[in-house]
């Protein structure tokens, strides 16, 4: 679910209150999102990619939920962690990319 307009995040939250697993937020005004439940989540200004990969975590079920999202500088930035999985994307020119080059990670710009 999406949220538009002046609803923010602590709209999301006292909706959730209880059963809130992430709250994730940028610098940038109207990039949010809270995740909630068995895999529910309300957002505002999210990427695609990453709203579709939360979208096949839910739809796969099991031991597939959502642990928790993180969120850079923008929502360009964000990591989606599940049980014994995770994806994210990161600049080819971050901190974050320094620290794995030697790994086979993809920095996706």
């Amino acid at each position: 679910m999406s949220f538009s307009g002046t609803s923010g995040p602590l709209d999301a939250i006292k909706e959730h209150q209880g059963k809130i697993k992430a709250v994730a937020m940028t610098p940038n005004k109207g990039e949010w999102i809270v995740v909630y439940g068995n895999d529910g989540w309300t957002s505002q200004g999210m990427e695609q990619d990453m709203t579709s990969y939360m979208r096949g975590l839910k739809n796969a079920g099991g031991d597939n939920n959502i642990k928790n999202v993180i969120l850079g500088r923008s929502s360009s930035k964000w990591l989606v962690k599940s049980h014994g999985n995770y994806r994210y994307t990161y600049d080819a020119n971050s901190n974050f990319s320094d620290n794995v080059e030697k790994s086979n990670h993809i920095a996706f710009q």
